[in-house]
This record gives C-alpha cells, structure tokens and sequence, in this order.
C-alpha cells in the first residue's frame, strides 16, 4: 500500500518536502513511533554481503581493517526513491531508540570515545563502549582481552569524505534497565560491565568518569535491510528522525577489506542509478546527533 501511494503521488507532486513527511509519517505510525515534532526535512548541520565478500550477520573479532562498513548519507528528499526501492514491509521495520552518553562539552566524542544504551523493539536492548578512531597498534596493545569476546568487533568505517578505524564492544541489556538510568533511578556504569568499564577507562580523557556523562537523546531510528541481487551484497538502511523533525537517511554495507575500494565504486553507482542523491555533508550519524542534543542543553 505505502509503495502504491509512492508511485501515485510522486509524478504529479508539488511541495516535495510537504509530501515527504506522509511515507515518512507512514513508517513511523508502522514501526510503533511517534511522528517528529516539526515538518523540517533537514539533514542537520556538519559536525565541528553476501557471496564472498561479507556477512553481516555476525560479529568479526579481527583487527582494525579486516572489515569495512560502506555508508552513505542519502539527502532526505529522496526518502521516496528510497522506499521505493526497498519497498520495506511492516514486519522489516525495526525500530531502535538510541541515547548517547557524554559531558555537556563532548569531552569523550571529541577524544573518540562514544557511550551509548539502545532500546530495540523485537531485539535485546544493549550498551556499546566504541573506540573510534583507534589505530591497530592500539588495538592490539591496549584491548588484546577483548579479541575473540562475544560482542566486540573491530571494523573501517567508510565515507565519502574519510576512512576511520574503530573497535566496540556491546552487551545486552535486561528490559527495563536503559529507561531506569534515563529516569535517575539506576546509576549509569550499571549499563556497562566491568570489563566494558576498563575499555573506557583506557582512552577516556584524564579525569573524565562515566559520573560526569550526561544523557543526549533518545533519538527514534527505523532500521530495514534488502539483499540486492546486483550488488551480491545485503543492504541496511537506517532512518534517524530528530525531535526537531530533521531526518537523516543512512544506506551502509560491510565487506571484507579486499572488496571495499570496487564495491563502493558500484555501491555509489547503483544507489544513483535509483534516483538517490547524495547529502551535501557526508559523515558519521553520531557526532551530528551529540552536537543537537549537546545545543538542547
């Protein structure tokens, strides 16, 4: 029905902004979330596979590098073409609610460090310690207990503006606990396990304890992916709505680092072959998202 509309309206469409919030309020009604607050389309201000090439379904334990994740930031204006060519159902929805936790200043982001608890509808709710950039020297001198443990994954993050190296580790979470820390009723180092706890500690800014975070969020995401056939590659598509309405678009692929210089090539290639265009600023969700909540403070 959602594609039908799509198909319908978009020849004859007017105020393109105004007509994109229906689809976009459509799937969020479907995923369980609320509508964002305003009607901006922004894509929010810069911050100051399959066959043999991956699978994504499990975690990868190497070093720095072995694995590439491909992401590119799509403009909001062609959510239509996006939805158009995954044609997500209801039941591919999952929704996500992710709160980032850091000092009012983003001591820990700006050190390349990220805390963040995620509330996931059909999935355990987990917490994640991430380590971005971290080169493989560090990696290897400074996490070595981590290697190997369930939960911690070491990758390159691809953009079309920079490649960074990052590692993390996430644990699941019992129901309940990520909305008693929000509500002051749990202490925040109670999300993290001890081990989760010295990762931190080894490259957190000196001084800066998990007493000092404070919560930036809850931003709702809707998360679906698609096995494109052309691509041999399984594609994820992550749309982050802002409480201020703006509306991010994330299409990422992970492959093996032997792959990832031609497939990006034809990832960028077939994501503009399906009338998708760029976003002006291309970059990670995270440190966007910190910088709003940061400016709400």
């Amino acid at each position: 029905m959602l594609v039908l509309f799509l198909l319908l309206v978009d020849p004859v469409m007017g105020n393109r902004n105004l007509l994109l919030l229906v689809p976009l309020a459509a799937l969020l009604f479907f995923a369980g979330c609320e509508a964002p607050a305003d009607s901006s389309l922004d894509a929010s201000a810069p911050p100051s596979g399959l066959g043999g090439k991956a699978d994504d379904t499990v975690d990868h334990d190497g070093p720095p590098a072995s694995l590439v994740e491909l992401k590119l930031t799509i403009d909001p204006s062609s959510l239509f073409e996006v939805l158009r060519t995954f044609e997500p159902d209801r039941d591919d929805l999952q929704r996500r609610s992710i709160t980032f936790h850091d000092t009012p200043d983003l001591a820990l982001y700006e050190h390349g460090v990220v805390l963040r608890s995620r509330k996931v509808k059909g999935d355990p709710d987990d917490s994640t310690v991430k380590i971005r950039p971290i080169l493989a020297a560090d990696a290897y001198d400074l996490v070595p207990e981590y290697f190997g443990a369930e939960g911690f994954k070491c990758e390159l993050d691809w953009t079309l503006t920079r490649e960074v190296s990052s590692c993390s580790y996430s644990i699941v979470q019992g129901r309940g606990e990520i909305e008693e820390v929000a509500a002051g009723t749990r202490e925040l180092n109670r999300l993290f396990s001890a081990r989760q706890e010295r990762l931190f500690e080894a490259f957190a800014p000196v001084g800066v304890s998990m007493g000092d975070m404070v919560p930036l969020g809850p931003v709702t995401t809707i998360r679906f992916r698609k096995e494109i056939e052309e691509l041999d590659l399984r594609i994820t598509v992550e749309l982050w709505t802002m409480p201020g309405g703006g509306l991010l678009i994330e299409l990422s692929t992970r492959v093996e680092a032997e792959y990832a210089e031609d497939t990006y090539v034809e990832f960028q290639e077939w994501a503009a072959d399906a009338g998708m265009d760029l976003a002006a600023v291309q970059g990670t969700k995270t440190g966007r998202v910190l910088e709003y909540f940061a400016a709400q403070l």
